[in-house]
């Protein structure tokens, strides 16, 4: 089972589902692992923690949001490494997705080199939509068709974070015009 952030820490509808998930399997004599991602800044980035959440097994994956590529957000070797292991140490029947965020596309690969079938559960339009999945512009209205004028002007305004080796600075006046109204920054100037 794997998902980008789970409890307790991110409570919300894919994390709650799969919790549930994950219970409802174990009781019903499954063998599960559930692994996920969670920003920990004083952790090395990729570090693996083993752990067990209301009798979940479960390999948290430190993932600080850090890269040097734009790429490594959605293609990311080193996370695909750490699945490959992963696959080898558990050997799954099945890869049940919950969510790619913070991790990488590259696990699909990694389960088909081991011959893993995989389900992916959509919980919501992420894969498709910069703002979160929600499939509506910053003025509430509803992307009903994916179309890719409208998605560039939502991308620009979007706090896609950057590389880390973008400049202090730069990174501070991508924050503020991208979260701070114009006629705010305007009076502020």
């Amino acid at each position: 089972m794997v998902i980008h952030d789970f409890l307790p820490r991110h409570n919300a509808g894919s994390e709650i589902y799969t919790y549930t998930l994950s219970k409802q399997l174990i009781d019903r004599g499954h063998d599960v692992l559930l692994v996920f991602t969670e920003s920990r800044p004083k952790k090395k980035q990729y570090s693996i923690r083993s752990l067990e959440f209301d009798g979940i097994p479960c390999r948290e994956i430190v993932y600080n949001y850090k890269y040097d590529l734009f790429a490594e957000t959605y293609l990311n070797p080193k996370m695909d490494r750490i699945f490959q292991d992963l696959f080898s140490e558990f050997k799954p029947d099945i890869l049940h997705l919950q969510h790619l965020q913070y991790l990488s596309l590259g696990l699909l690969d990694a389960a088909q080199q081991q011959k893993i079938p995989v389900v992916y559960t959509l919980h919501e339009y992420c894969l498709t939509c910069v703002r979160r999945g929600l499939r509506m512009t910053e003025d509430l209205e509803l992307c009903h068709d994916l179309d890719p004028e409208k998605c560039a002007r939502c991308i620009r305004k979007e706090p896609v974070i950057r590389p880390i080796n973008v400049p202090r600075q730069q990174r501070i006046d991508d924050f503020c015009r991208r979260n701070i109204p114009d006629r705010i920054r305007r009076f502020i100037r």
